[in-house]
């Protein structure tokens, strides 16, 4: 029932989606693991549809930059790629962002679920996202994202050449996202 961009199950009725979302915040209480399955295609290549992924149920202030995490909508969980995080007056916002997505979105911390730990693939691999080489490259992933959505959201609205080149900058990022993606992808 994750959207990885993912869209969780959207076959299923709106209530069962949300007493879905009801009982993963009761087991986010427990800080346990939970498994769910993955569609969609906003974290591709790395995350696909039949894809099962492990989810630490955590807060936002335990997270880092580069972490896969899973929030909600209040209608569906997604799964996405933290990017950032602000400071507001009302608490905390994490910037996510799907790996084959150019945009971003802001949400606030009430709405993290936790961290992907893992991944089972549809062919049965198992892959953890937060050990070995992976906890290296997860920061070196959303890096781009970062300095992309920090520069382009500071910059005045006079600053024309920067707001008419948003488009070509979060292509550039995606591409060299993708590429430390596939090359990460390959070395399994």
């Amino acid at each position: 029932m994750c959207d990885s961009g993912y869209t969780a199950q959207t076959e299923k009725p709106l209530v069962f989606q949300r007493l879905t979302i009801e009982l993963i915040r009761l087991w986010q209480t427990t800080g346990h693991i939970l498994e769910l399955p993955a569609s969609g295609v906003s974290m591709l290549p790395l995350i696909r549809t039949g894809d099962r992924l492990t989810v630490h149920c955590t807060s936002l202030k335990a997270l880092r930059n580069g972490d896969i995490i899973v929030y909600t909508d209040g209608i569906q969980t997604i799964v996405h790629r933290l990017i950032d995080r602000q400071r507001i007056e009302t608490g905390w916002l994490a910037c996510q962002k799907g790996d084959n997505l150019k945009g971003w979105t802001w949400v606030p911390e009430t709405q993290v679920i936790g961290r992907v730990l893992g991944l089972i693939k549809a062919d049965n691999n198992e892959w953890s996202t937060t050990t070995g080489l992976w906890r290296l490259i997860n920061p070196c992933i959303a890096m781009p994202a970062t300095i992309g959505v920090r520069l382009l959201e500071s910059a005045p609205p006079n600053r024309w050449i920067i707001q008419q080149s948003r488009g070509l900058l979060m292509t550039v990022i995606w591409i060299v996202q993708q590429t430390l993606l596939r090359m990460m992808i390959m070395r399994k």
